[in-house]
């Protein structure tokens, strides 16, 4: 599915520019969306398989500064080859050219399950310490599997809804930052535009840190992710009143830092109290509401607030969402508590 994925985004890509006219281009924007759907279930569905509840989240959140390390080159990368070169294509065909090797080399590796590998599984290695505890049998059929963790508790739909709300409060602000900063702050359009790669910026350390905290309390994500939020509210109230350039700058950092990071904890918690046989479905119904609801709602609720009252009201309305998104975090406490095993009382 990685490999394939891949494949598909970089021929999407090489097609971007030719559209010709923006019913076929928008077509190809959502198909594009469609095909790179496959990769971060696929992705996270492997981690599950190849590390243990002590390891797992750490692994997670290295694997999620993928996502900040390409967004912040692409903004560099694109607005340096624009001022060497007149083929504006490029910044189309480079990063298709890219997926077409990583798809190669995806496509050509070995088996993705340990057990594939001639490896024992997870948990025979580590006994309960090695995947999550679930209460699920192995003979249930995977539907029954995925039918039962949408009616049986709360959890699934816990985890939707908070993505939901990070992803409104993550495209909030990025969507539509370039307008905000050029209309509202003194700020030229070009500094606003470079401002977003500040704040990709700003997730990847972030994030390697939430990588160590994840390794060293593999058990408390959703305390973490709860403070994160606290953070996070206060940094939208700093970018919400702050004037200067060196300030907003500095304000979109700590928001890249502290929307991103808790992110990685929702990736970790759905693999983590959604029984294994079933992640990669989990991870892909939990990322689908984070664009469907929160991208969506953001592009639609936010300009309107801003039209009918103001800026400072969509803003507010985000810190709102944030502080929501911190109680979900203290809700799904107990589920983790219960779930994640970090010794193996069997021996």
């Amino acid at each position: 599915m990685l490999a394939i994925s891949l494949a598909s985004s970089g021929g999407i890509c090489l097609l971007l520019p030719l559209a010709p006219n923006a019913l076929i281009l928008g077509g190809l924007m959502g198909l594009l969306g469609i095909v790179q759907g496959a990769s971060s279930p696929s992705s996270l569905a492997m981690i599950g398989c190849w590390y243990p509840n002590r390891e797992r989240g750490m692994y997670v959140a290295i694997w999620n500064t993928s996502q900040n390390v390409g967004a912040s080159f692409l903004a560099f990368g694109a607005s340096a080859l624009l001022s060497h070169t007149e083929y504006w294509q490029l910044v189309f065909w480079i990063p298709a050219l890219l997926a077409f090797v990583c798809a190669w080399y995806v496509y050509t590796s070995s088996a993705d399950r340990p057990w594939q590998e001639g490896y024992p599984t997870l948990q025979e290695i580590y006994g309960r310490a090695g995947v999550p505890h679930s209460d699920v049998s192995r003979e249930d059929s995977y539907w029954r599997l995925l039918w039962s963790a949408l009616t049986s508790t709360p959890v699934l739909w816990l985890l939707i809804v908070l993505n939901g709300l990070l992803y409104f409060v993550r495209f909030g602000v990025i969507n539509w930052m370039p307008h905000f900063l050029a209309n509202e702050k003194p700020f030229i359009l070009s500094h606003a535009n470079q401002t977003i790669a500040w704040l990709e910026i700003g997730a990847i350390p972030a994030v390697l840190f939430f990588a160590y905290l994840a390794y060293h309390f593999p058990a408390s994500m959703t305390t973490i992710g709860a403070l994160s939020m606290f953070f996070l509210a206060l940094a939208l109230l700093f970018y919400q009143g702050a004037m200067t350039e060196n300030s907003l700058q500095w304000s979109a950092l700590v928001i890249g830092a502290f929307v991103y990071a808790p992110q990685v904890v929702v990736n970790v918690l759905t693999l983590n109290l959604i029984p294994q046989r079933m992640a990669g479905a989990a991870v892909g119904i939990v990322g689908l509401s984070g664009y469907l609801i929160g991208e969506v709602a953001a592009n639609l609720v936010l300009p309107r607030i801003a039209l009918i009252a103001d800026w400072q009201t969509s803003h507010t309305l985000l810190v709102l969402m944030t502080a929501v998104a911190g109680v979900v975090y203290a809700y799904l406490r107990p589920f983790e508590k219960r779930a994640v095993v970090l010794q193996n009382d069997e021996q």
